[in-house]
């Protein structure tokens, strides 16, 4: 076998499972190892399954039976505490359910004449600045938005105008969500139109035809600024539109490909790599895609216009899964590599996107890396001369050791409940999987002499010259962080951390804890880089940023602290002079 071949992830049905129903959408429920199964019964009544990964197998934990069938939902406008699902059904009504108690809808609408076709949320789950708002499409011709804060009518309403024909709306999306103003939705209609709204100045920002109804439109992130947008349709083709520059006639540059030999039905973007997404076809097939941005993305034209450039669609990965349409996808925002798919064959299968090998993994800038990635062991080599007078080489180790198995973990889809993120509350460092053992106290001498093993072994790995110079700035960033902890504990370095921080003022123990969290978010940014996850788009760009206006905060302070020591100082001296 070629080693070309195996460098291709692999796509993997998981588990399967047989309904009794049509299922028109599949949705993992956020923060959770458990996804919504959404269709309508052979008696004409609506159905919400609710399914959870249990030890290599799919247990039914509630089924909820509705009076209309369900066609679409989201969780995108809900909160994470809540997780109220949204859904439109074949009657054209919106209706917002509480799962743990569906006997009647938090808010319901009578949205549209006719069934509502597609859904999607903004504003909840973290995800997109703004208030929580629902947009929905429908067989009507028309594109509503709604604020669930708002009863009965909707915040904005798109159709066409009066003389004109209703096209069929077939899918609708939220993007640009990236500030508190901005936001837009992009509509796909069955004559081919894709209709982008701007919610702000409300009015048709862009439109173009690509001859086929368009069946799904995606953005590549809906929080960012427009990056991508993808749109698939019918006779196998879809299309990567890429949304950074649009010229005043030609509009948005845009790559085509066509892959499947049938309806492309949906698109999804991997939630922790914008750049790959997947698609489903009518032939039952799965495909994955990668985008490749070319050198430059926008140029002049013979006007001196700016306009965009495309890049190029490479295909990963494809598997046929069933002989009938794969009708909805959707990848767990919680594990990478999760998804969950529905054919008309009525069968669910949870499926796995697995790296083609357990040992080494395509990462941040196409460099392949060991399994625990250089940068985490050359993390933690530092982390031990630095600091290994204040924790033990054991609980060193076993921060390193925690992230080495949730990396090991991440080739079970099982495991999709904590997600190694760092998101504090405070400006000291909070990561579940770190904070957990920061302080653990291992005294065994067989176990440190198995981490010294480990660690002298780490050090004999690490060869930097093979990665890139990007990679190499933030491990000097994080070795630079760990030195300034050295500087300041270098006298107190005999003492435990709890006895050190008794001896701090407040503004010393504020500095401590800052510069500590912002060590440990710089080490998980090298990390998130060595996974092939652009940091910036990432929530730890934000923790960072958080930690560094509290730092600045703390270093004014402690200036006007100085300054006022200064001034009483002299006022002395006056006196006695």
């Amino acid at each position: 076998m070629s080693g070309a071949g195996l460098e291709k992830p692999q796509l993997i049905a998981h588990l399967q499972q047989a309904l009794n129903y049509t299922a028109f959408q599949a949705l993992w429920v956020p923060r959770s190892a458990r996804f919504l199964c959404l269709g309508s019964l052979p008696r004409g009544t609506g159905i919400i399954q609710l399914y959870e990964l249990q030890s290599g197998r799919l247990s039914l934990l509630r089924q909820i039976e509705k009076p209309k069938p369900i066609k679409c939902g989201t969780f995108g406008a809900s909160s994470l505490q809540q997780r109220y699902l949204a859904t439109g059904d074949f009657g054209g009504n919106l209706n917002i359910w509480n799962l743990e108690a569906p006997e009647i809808p938090v808010y319901s609408v009578k949205g549209h004449k006719e069934i509502i076709n597609s859904i999607d949320g903004i504003g909840g789950l973290g995800i997109g600045e703004g208030a929580p708002e629902i947009v929905t499409g429908s067989r009507d011709g028309t594109v509503k938005v709604w604020d669930p804060r708002q009863k009965d009518i909707p915040v904005a309403n798109m159709e066409p105008v009066q003389g004109e024909s209703k096209r069929d709306c077939w899918t609708v999306v939220f993007g640009n969500a990236y500030n508190q103003e901005e936001r837009v939705v992009c509509a796909g209609y069955d004559n081919g139109d894709i209709k982008l709204f701007d919610l702000k100045t409300m009015s048709l920002r862009w439109e173009t035809n690509i001859k086929n109804g368009v069946c799904s439109v995606e953005f590549d992130r809906k929080d960012i600024n427009m990056n991508k947008l993808v749109a698939t349709s019918l006779e196998g083709k879809f299309h990567v539109f890429d949304m950074r520059t649009q010229h005043p006639t030609k509009g948005f540059a845009s790559v085509s490909e066509k892959a499947h030999k049938s309806t492309m039905w949906q698109v999804r973007h991997l939630p922790q790599n914008r750049d790959v997404f997947m698609t489903s076809g009518g032939a039952g097939s799965l495909h994955l895609w990668k985008y490749e941005y070319p050198a430059q993305r926008s140029k002049k034209d013979s006007e001196g216009v700016e306009m965009g450039v495309a890049g190029s669609v490479n295909l990963l990965q494809n598997v046929t899964l069933s002989t009938q349409p794969i009708s909805s996808l959707d990848w767990s925002p919680d594990k990478r590599g999760l998804c969950v798919c529905t054919a008309f064959d009525q069968t669910v299968r949870p499926g796995w996107k697995r790296e083609y090998s357990r040992k080494k993994l395509v990462t941040y800038d196409g460099i392949k890396t060991k399994r625990h990635g250089f940068i985490l062991q050359k993390g933690i080599t530092i982390l031990k001369s630095k600091l290994n007078k204040i924790m033990t080489l054991s609980e060193i180790w076993q921060v390193g050791f925690t992230f080495s198995k949730h990396l090991d973990r991440e080739n079970s889809p099982d495991c999709c409940h904590n997600p190694c993120v760092i998101l504090a509350e405070d400006p000291v460092v909070s990561c579940p999987l770190v904070k957990k053992h920061m302080h653990c106290n291992s005294s065994s001498d067989n176990r440190s002499r198995a981490c010294r093993a480990e660690m002298d072994m780490a050090e004999e790995d690490i060869n930097g010259d093979e990665y890139p110079a990007e990679i190499q700035d933030y491990l000097s960033a994080f070795e630079k962080s760990l030195g300034c902890v050295d500087e300041m504990l270098k006298t107190m370095m005999s003492v435990s951390r709890s006895e050190l921080l008794q001896k701090l003022d407040p503004l010393e123990q504020a500095k401590l804890d800052l510069v500590s969290a912002y060590t440990l978010n710089s080490m998980f940014w090298v990390y998130l880089a060595t996974q092939g996850i652009n940091p910036k788009d990432h929530p730890v760009k934000q923790e960072l940023e958080r930690i560094r206006t509290y730092m600045n905060r703390v270093k004014e302070l402690t200036d006007k602290k100085k300054a006022s020591k200064l001034d009483k100082g002299a006022a002395a001296r006056y006196g006695i002079n």
